[in-house]
């Protein structure tokens, strides 16, 4: 028997980068990888060094994880990667210790939280 909610989540990864997402470049040393990303935010708690909790709002890509292929190989988002969008450059990050990206539980898409740099 299918599994309709895997079928469901296949469909729904397919119409977002169909139809609400942008192009942007994934950048990772010297490799990239053009992808299109779907934008979001996420708002995280973060203590800092007093531990006075800090609000910080990470700009989201989200885009298919078989797309994210840089020097020939699947991989998975890794802080201190870039991703670029139109002129702006952000930085991929984990707010206060946490994973730099989240993976739905279908295993279709990435969401990837960073910073702007630029």
């Amino acid at each position: 028997m299918a599994d309709m909610m895997n079928d469901g989540s296949e469909w729904f990864a397919e119409q977002i980068k169909a139809n609400c997402s942008e192009p942007v470049v994934y950048h990772r040393g010297a490799e990239s990888v053009s992808l299109s990303a779907t934008i979001g935010n996420t708002e995280f708690e973060v203590a800092d060094e007093y531990n006075t909790i800090q609000t910080f709002r990470s700009r989201d890509f989200i885009i298919t994880k078989s797309d994210l292929i840089i020097g020939g190989s699947a991989t998975y988002p890794v802080a201190g990667d870039t991703v670029v969008e139109g002129a702006e450059t952000f930085e991929v990050v984990s707010p206060g210790g946490s994973q730099c990206y989240r993976e739905d539980d279908y295993g279709q898409l990435y969401r990837i939280h960073t910073k702007k740099l630029s």
